[in-house]
């Protein structure tokens, strides 16, 4: 279902969240490149975004292929709650599932990038308020879910935390891709290493 239904998204918001959050429509033009607010309190009324967060969590799996698809499908619900993040964002950090997961510890040690945008979005959303609403929305399941406790931390401090690992893996990578295209004589063990070198950088 995930499958078919991402590429539709992304036509609609213009963002292939699923690789690498690249415009699907290059140019200008009169193609948005945003949800309306009317779009997006379409999406909400007629049930698409809550189906969408249904079957985010309760797929979760062991397998690979799956497991790939799914964070596809989470960062088609990230772009579409950060373009509406009043409408959207808000209805989504509102469903303790989802919430447990991607701002726990262990999600943003898996998935660096993801988690620090999803700790981003809810302290924008949360921590700025005096008064933050807390996660209540029940969505159906059809199986108990192993998450992880909460951290302690704020979601602020976390995403700046993620946002320093980023920064430290990054001129680690860059460093030692450096280091390895200057040698004279490159061996097959120093290509392969310039490649996952490379494939940190998003390169």
């Amino acid at each position: 279902t995930a499958v078919c239904i991402i590429p539709m998204l992304e036509y609609l918001i213009n963002i292939q969240a699923r690789f690498d959050f690249q415009t699907v429509f290059e140019g200008g033009g009169s193609r948005r490149t945003t949800l309306s607010d009317s779009d997006a309190k379409a999406l909400l009324d007629s049930g698409l975004f809550r189906e969408l967060l249904s079957l985010y969590t309760c797929t979760q799996d062991e397998s690979d292929a799956s497991n790939v698809v799914r964070l596809q499908l989470l960062r088609t619900i990230f772009a579409l709650s950060v373009q509406a993040p009043e409408i959207l964002g808000r209805y989504a950090i509102r469903v303790p599932d989802l919430v447990k997961e991607v701002h726990a510890s262990i999600f943003m040690d898996e998935n660096l990038v993801d988690g620090i945008l999803w700790t981003a979005l809810g302290s924008s959303l949360l921590e700025s308020k005096l008064e933050a609403p807390k996660p209540r929305l029940k969505l159906r399941t059809n199986a108990k879910l192993n998450l992880p406790p909460v951290d302690t931390s704020t979601l602020a401090e976390r995403c700046n935390s993620g946002f320093e690992q980023l920064c430290k893996s990054c001129n680690s990578a860059l460093t030692s891709y450096k280091d390895i295209v200057e040698k004279e004589d490159q061996s097959e063990a120093d290509e392969n290493e310039a490649r996952q070198h490379k494939e940190t950088l998003g390169s």
